[in-house]
């Protein structure tokens, strides 16, 4: 019972945090995911490189070959963690503060939800959910934020039309620009849903939570609910340990 009570403490702390980080130092937290993904994306790989190997080749493998796979599986990780770093700012790097704050809140909401979800799932089977969460869980972390997240409004296409026509993006601050940016991003995807809509019913609405730009932050939730579970695991194993001494 004390354990339970004192991991939902650190949860509940963590997050606090890590929204506190998001709303006021959105280019730390966007420092934090690009580094967090190398970290562990990276050891995902690590062990998956092991696979690959024996599953893409009928040959023997060769050093080339495994210079080859080795190479393009950390190419692809330092590929992924740059577009990790750099999709936040589109988020949180605005000048709204009240969408940025709302849309924070969602973020650590679909972390908590995410967690849960893999605390369950190693307690029901067993798996390890460092890897099957990389390779299986990030599109469904991506539709839950996309469901609450794509309610919340951007700039009026009228607003970004009179942005844009007043000044050149060379005189808009970074904040400015991202601000536009995320506007236009919003209308594209009001756009697409409705025109999903209109063809398909309610069905096109399901359809464009998975199409929407939303979507690809399920990998950066994902990462988070991971790193939450890794640092509960660490007092655990330390004492697990110190018992079999």
């Amino acid at each position: 019972m004390k354990s339970t009570l004192l991991e939902t403490v650190i949860v509940i702390g963590s997050l606090l945090v890590l929204l506190a980080i998001i709303v006021m130092w959105p280019l730390l937290f966007a420092a934090m995911t690009l580094l967090l993904s190398i970290v562990l994306f990276g050891s995902v790989e690590r062990d998956k490189l092991l696979h690959d190997m024996s599953f893409y080749t009928r040959r023997p493998l060769s050093p080339q070959l495994i210079r080859f796979f080795t190479t393009w599986s950390y190419a692809e990780v330092l590929v992924k963690s740059a577009l990790c770093g750099a999709l936040p700012l589109f988020l949180f790097g605005g000048t709204n503060e009240a969408r940025v704050s709302t849309l924070g809140l969602i973020f650590v909401l679909s972390v908590a939800a995410t967690y849960l979800v893999l605390r369950r799932v190693e307690a029901l089977a067993g798996v390890d959910i460092l890897r099957w969460g990389y390779l299986r869980l990030s599109l469904l972390a991506g539709i839950v934020f996309s469901l609450i997240a794509s309610v919340v409004p951007g700039i009026p296409l009228k607003d970004i039309a009179l942005s844009i026509g007043r000044s050149t993006f060379s005189q808009l601050g970074f904040s400015e620009i991202i601000e536009l940016t995320y506007g236009l991003l919003y209308q594209i995807n009001s756009f697409v849903s409705d025109a999903l809509v209109c063809i398909l019913g309610p069905l096109g609405w399901i359809i464009s939570l998975v199409l929407t730009v939303h979507v690809v932050y399920g990998v950066i939730v994902l990462l988070y609910a991971l790193l939450l579970i890794r640092m509960l695991a660490m007092p655990s194993t330390g004492s697990q340990a110190a018992n079999r001494d």
